[in-house]
């Protein structure tokens, strides 16, 4: 509606209520699936809503196994009423290529045109002009060591408006931000000279192999703290180039772009800036994150009826890096077996992907679950993780998302939001995923965290299992299928890269300083999660080639051991379930004394994933353990089974090392509080999982693997297949035919890019005494990025060990389940003469090891203003465990092992303030043999 107030000395002025009227996306749902012309089959969860697959909503509002249904509606982030005239700038999209010494930012300005009037026609309008100016970003350039004293801080004029952005939240800036444009030179690149940077001090620390030279400013940068982006400032800009819209502008065609916008038209132009070899953004663990300040001016003039010509600017900022990325699929075969490889080379470099699959982290938007979710991808990181998967279940995240993934280093395989479901491909469902992939991609491409895009979770692999009601309706839906990700996703995924041919073509090896380097390829795009790459060809998650989710631990209820005969290219789905601490779940409980119980109602309502759920917990934990005494004690070994099963698996995959290059497990975060698959739980609190997972996914993994055979002639078996490097397990076994051998090999797993060398020593201790029974040592060297088994300890050889003695078999000797193995690596480099790396490995089930009676202290210590607790056990204790109930915060390390007579130091994190009475009085211990005694 609107109404005017005319004055004699104003001009009119107008009032208008803009309306928004939401669906039920239930109902609507329902409604869509009723119009359907044939019945599409659902998979329904534990209390869900049907009909998900109708509607373009966040797929696991409808209910999922790990999460409530909550069926929201409305406007997800910001509203803002923005009006034009003629055209206003909308959004930057971002990509880039590199030549030998040089790289160039291919910019894309999007813009909203009004459609014309007789009035704003009579009104000459110049032709649009681009300018663009790339620099470091201020933070980046700030914590450098070899700034220069004359290099001055960025404009100091903030934001005043923020631009309505299909695409992404980016500022607009003032005219006086930049230097004035010269309208008069149509288009130009201009590449600064910058001068290199001195070579770092410690590069055994930084990328070495297949490693590109650096040539940046010389604002050396690490890496933006904050979101939004700076405004280049002329004295520390790295380059320039402008650009005339003349001839130049594109229509997007709203059947593949973005929805259409009634009254106007959305257009791109596009600009070139070459720069200088800029530096190169590194995953977490492989170097520096430095970004860049991306700035982009339209300006035009205008004549206003009679009046003089009016300059009218505006401008668009956003943050952005360079890096080059692959995905390297190339022919080869183990054992044989023809396959092919499955994995990521960034700037060069073949890297290893470790990590967890991301949910979204709340059922509602909020500013407390923003910081939760920044605190989240912050804890990935501090667990030495460097890649998440963001699941196609969940949504599209917001910008600060990706700014901090950006920021710490975190490559994103993002699924694009189909999941576990067969979707409707009429002609109006298709073109809302073309619209809905276009949006997504142009908004995303600016992060260098975004390295690939896969169609969807798990639809292909449904496609290929389900049992369908004849070859017809498998037919039909195999052809809706291909309709949707193969036409509608590619397709707006081809029309994306025609927007950008210098940067998305395909080119061979480049060479800078000597080495070659890739230009970038066209997007990565991975048809499904999991897949072999071709659709409906084979088994989708076929583990010789692609990725593959693998399940047959929790949901096929096997053993930890069935993870050591499954060999993935790249495992990207896998997990296993735990409960929450008690503490996370006391608060929700209506009557502790009837809910605090693992079989209870109000545990059983918890449990979304019932087929296997609270009672294959207990199943689990009855074949490692004994059974707990109590709910705390199920709780706490809930998650240390799952950190056993994780660990299991990781360790393996870590070892076949290059042929399997990337674990992913199931799943990083929680959306409420319940039984689930997370490292992390809702509140953010740190499961044994996480604690264990900044060990296992550490860039030096020292693990053990204990190995069975049976000499029979030439024949062994195995408890477990760690191949690597082409040896045959069990080379070593008895001399007579019939004789049990044992071995636990030690492993070296080396994700540096450097070689290590040191010492390995493992020896066997008895879980009472802590008696040493036997040992080895060993000067081992494993080269860089490699997994090698440095060492083979035969247990059937060591005096007093009888391999096949049973719990409860009288007689001399020790059986296994009476000793454990212990091993350290010392590192012979004398820079790193404190690091040594352990593990250890029980040889039998904690249920049929008699612990020894440990008594665990603790007590708390302040120093220079921080918390620290000192921990100590009279004998050993493994998985030992500290706790402080509800206070906000964490502990720097958890669920570790504690011999006999041994302290450690352990720092609190608070995440809010706290009193140290509280603390003190909050803080427990326990380990496994507390979670059976009653002591």
């Amino acid at each position: 509606s609107s109404s005017s107030s005319p004055t004699s000395s104003s001009p009119p002025r107008y009032t208008k209520k803009l309306s928004i009227r939401f669906l039920s996306a239930m109902k609507e749902a329902e409604r869509r699936r009723r119009e359907y012309p044939y019945d599409i089959p659902e998979d329904e969860y534990e209390g869900g809503i049907p009909n998900r697959h109708f509607v373009r909503k966040e797929q696991c509002s409808f209910g999922w196994d790990w999460g409530p249904a909550t069926g929201t509606c409305g406007i997800r982030g910001g509203v803002r009423l923005v009006g034009f005239r003629d055209t206003l700038l909308h959004s930057l999209s971002i990509g880039h290529s590199f030549t030998d010494q040089s790289a160039t930012l291919h910019l894309n300005a999007f813009f909203l045109e009004a459609e014309s009037d007789e009035d704003v026609n009579s009104n000459a309008s110049s032709p649009l002009v681009l300018r663009a100016a790339v620099k470091l970003s201020d933070a980046a350039a700030s914590s450098s060591s070899s700034s220069s004293s004359s290099s001055s801080s960025s404009s100091s004029s903030s934001a005043a408006l923020c631009a309505p952005s299909v695409f992404a939240s980016e500022k607009l800036f003032a005219k006086s931000d930049l230097t004035p444009l010269d309208p008069s030179n149509p288009r130009h690149d201009i590449a600064v000279s910058a001068p290199h940077p001195p070579s770092p001090d410690n590069t055994s620390e930084r990328p070495q192999a297949n490693q590109p030279t650096n040539q940046p400013p010389n604002e050396e940068a690490t890496n933006e703290q904050g979101s939004g982006a700076g405004v280049p400032d002329p004295s520390r800009t790295v380059c320039e180039g402008s650009s005339s819209g003349v001839g130049q502008q594109r229509s997007i065609d709203p059947m593949n772009g973005p929805a259409a916008y009634r009254g106007v038209t959305l257009k791109c132009i596009p600009l070139d800036v070459q720069l200088p070899w800029p530096e190169m953004w590194w995953p977490a663990g492989y170097g520096p994150q430095p970004l860049y300040d991306v700035a982009v001016e339209c300006s035009e003039q205008r004549k206003e009826g009679a009046a003089d010509t009016v300059d009218f600017s505006q401008r668009v900022c956003a943050t952005t890096a360079f890096r080059s990325v692959e995905l390297v699929r190339e022919a080869d075969e183990r054992e044989g077996v023809p396959g092919e490889s499955f994995f990521l080379r960034v700037n060069g470099v073949d890297i290893y992907c470790k990590g967890a699959n991301w949910i979204p982290h709340d059922p509602f938007d909020s500013d407390e679950a923003d910081e939760r979710m920044q605190r989240l991808l912050c804890d990935a990181v501090e667990a030495n993780m460097n890649t998440l998967r963001v699941w196609g279940g969940g949504k599209y995240m917001p910008r600060a998302f990706y700014e901090t993934a950006d920021q710490l280093g975190i490559l994103i395989l993002h699924d694009f939001m189909f999941a576990c479901g067969l979707y409707p491909a009429d002609e109006f469902f298709l073109r809302s995923a073309r619209q809905e992939v276009f949006y997504q991609v142009s908004r995303l491409s600016r992060h260098p965290s975004v390295v690939a895009w896969m169609g969807n979770n798990e639809n292909e692999e449904m496609i290929h299992g389900r049992r369908f009601e004849g070859p017809q309706q498998r037919d039909q839906f195999m052809h809706d299928y291909r309709k949707l990700f193969d036409g509608a996703v590619r397709g707006a995924l081809s029309y994306y890269e025609d927007l950008y041919p210098q940067c998305t073509a395909a080119g061979s090896g480049e060479s800078n300083g000597g080495q070659q380097y890739p230009r970038p390829e066209r997007i990565i795009y991975w048809p499904s999660s999991p897949s072999n790459g071709v659709s409906f060809e084979g088994v989708p998650g076929d583990t010789r080639r692609g990725d593959s989710h693998y399940w047959g631990v929790w949901h096929g209820k096997k053993t930890f051991a069935e993870y050591l005969k499954i060999l993935p290219r790249f495992c990207s789905e896998f997990g296993f379930q735990s409960l929450p601490s008690a503490c996370e779940l006391y608060p929700l409980m209506c009557d502790r004394v009837q809910d605090a119980n693992i079989t209870s109602a109000f545990m059983e309502y918890r449990q979304r994933s019932p087929a296997v759920g609270n009672v294959g917990i207990l199943e689990h934990i009855a074949r490692q353990f004994r059974m707990p005494r109590g709910f705390e004690a199920t709780c706490y070994l809930s998650q240390v089974l799952q950190a056993m099963s994780i660990q299991t698996a990781v360790e393996h995959w870590r070892r076949i090392k290059p042929y399997c290059m990337g674990t992913l497990f199931w799943q990083l975060n929680d959306i409420w509080t319940g039984p689930s698959w997370s490292s992390l739980e809702y509140s953010g609190r740190w499961k044994a999982l996480h604690h264990c997972a900044k060990r296992f996914y550490a860039p030096l993994l020292l693990s053990l693997v204990t190995r069975r055979a049976k000499a029979e002639g030439n024949e062994h078996e195995e408890a477990g297949r760690d191949g690597g490097n082409g040896e045959e397990a069990g080379e070593e076994a008895g001399e007579e035919a019939g004789e049990a051998a044992v071995y636990v090999d030690v492993w070296m797993t080396n994700d540096h890019l450097c070689p290590v060398s040191g010492h390995v020593r493992v020896g066997v201790f008895t879980w009472k005494e802590n008696r040493l029974v036997g040992e080895c040592t060993r000067a081992v060297q494993v080269s860089s990025s490699n997994s090698t088994r440095v060492l083979s300890l035969p247990l059937h050889k060591l005096q007093g060990i009888h391999v096949d003695k049973r719990s409860g078999d009288g007689g001399d000797g020790l059986g296994l389940h009476q000793v454990y193995v212990r091993a350290q690596f010392t590192d012979a480099d004398p820079r790193n003469a404190g690091n040594v790396l352990e593990a250890w490995q029980a040889l039998s089930a904690f249920k049929l090891v008699d612990l020894p009676p440990a008594v665990l202290s603790a007590s708390v210590e302040v120093r220079e203003g921080r918390v620290w607790v000192l921990v100590a056990a009279s004998a050993n204790a493994p998985f030992v465990w500290l706790s402080v109930g509800p206070l906000p915060g964490r502990f720097s390390d958890n669920a570790f092992f504690l011999h006999a007579g041994e302290k450690r130091v352990i720092e609190f994190l608070p995440w809010d303030g706290f009193s140290l009475k509280a603390l003190r009085s909050s803080l427990s211990c326990t380990s496994v043999f507390h979670s059976y005694a009653d002591v």
